[in-house]
């Protein structure tokens, strides 16, 4: 699981909100920092770090299905043409990639709020 969660990070994709990081995901995180980084500092700014990652998240999603339901309406348009339709997956792909490096950005963030060990133990077994 941990390299599905370091390339979520990265990468993204997969799944049906279109990434493999989910609220699901970060919230799952979040507990295991809760029970391995018992510096009350450190674990109150790597929670502060995983609210903002989940609001990223979250945010991505909602445009996701947006842009999944503007597809839709021109899909079902006789008279949309393939121009409109890639301007849809365009503004979504500028989306997804600000969205990643966002994301990554908040990586380093939440590792900066843990030790080595603590990230070994947040994500073992993962």
């Amino acid at each position: 699981m941990l390299i599905a969660l370091l390339a979520a990070f990265l990468l993204g994709g997969g799944g049906a909100s279109g990434a493999i990081l989910t609220p699901g995901t970060v919230k799952e995180i979040g507990k295991q920092v809760e029970a391995q980084v018992s510096d009350t500092a450190r674990a109150e700014a790597a929670a502060e770090t995983l609210a903002k990652l989940k609001v990223e998240v979250k945010g991505f999603e909602k445009t996701f299905a947006k842009s999944g339901k503007g597809l839709t309406k021109l899909y079902k348009d006789h008279g949309a043409d393939g121009d409109r339709m890639q301007g849809v997956l365009a503004e979504l792909n500028a989306s997804w990639e600000a969205s990643q490096q966002r994301a990554i950005d908040l990586r380093f963030e939440l590792k900066e709020s843990l030790t080595e060990e603590e990230w070994a133990a947040v994500f073992e077994g993962e």
